[in-house]
């Protein structure tokens, strides 16, 4: 979604100045229904991962609008779409089968060294004691064989990896009692990243 208006003027010909997001439409075409979505997007060469949760029932149609990349600055004239990649990394159904399996995602090779670092989405978790599992979201812009997590949550939380991708993964978070701790995940590489807990 490209928002036009004060872009530069080169020759006659606006340009384009920045993006208003990203929208996806997409079609459950399994027999399933699924209830979270992850796509690796490609926007003129920044990656990012959206993930969308939801209830998603075969054969419908889906058409969300994510504030992801907005503000990003293009300068196209404004009658030429950007390059734009969109794929389906990850997803999870009702049932709890993942797509693509997990056994796929841990035999995939073993990446070469990098210096990428982790991000959490969100940053930290923070849930009633009777509330329903909350989701967080590693992601990392280096293609990897895996993530291993380790927490000190035993009472407070139950931490589960939920789906695992080339560059993400997703974890549930089931509420026990109230308190707080720390999941840290940890890719191949040695890289970590916190993640707080918070149980109300």
């Amino acid at each position: 979604m490209l928002q036009n208006g004060n872009g530069q003027n080169v020759a006659g010909i606006q340009l384009t100045e920045r993006s208003g997001g990203i929208k996806i439409q997409f079609t459950n075409e399994s027999s399933k229904t699924a209830n979270l979505i992850n796509f690796n997007v490609d926007s003129n060469g920044t990656s990012f991962v959206i993930r969308d949760v939801g209830s998603f029932s075969p054969g419908v149609e889906i058409t969300h609008r994510y504030t992801n990349g907005a503000g990003q600055a293009f300068v196209l004239p404004a009658f030429l779409a950007p390059q734009v990649k969109c794929a389906v990394e990850s997803v999870h159904f009702t049932d709890g089968s993942i797509w693509p399996a997990l056994a796929a995602a841990a035999a995939q090779p073993a990446a070469s060294a990098s210096s990428g670092t982790l991000s959490a989405t969100p940053s930290r978790v923070e849930a009633p004691v009777r509330g329903s599992l909350q989701y967080f979201m590693v992601s990392t812009q280096e293609s990897i064989a895996g993530f291993s997590e380790r927490d000190a949550c035993s009472g407070i939380a139950a931490v589960a990896l939920v789906v695992a991708g080339k560059s993400s993964a997703t974890y549930s978070v089931k509420p026990i009692a109230p308190g707080s701790c720390t999941a840290t995940i940890a890719d191949q590489d040695g890289h970590t990243l916190s993640v707080a807990i918070t149980i109300r």
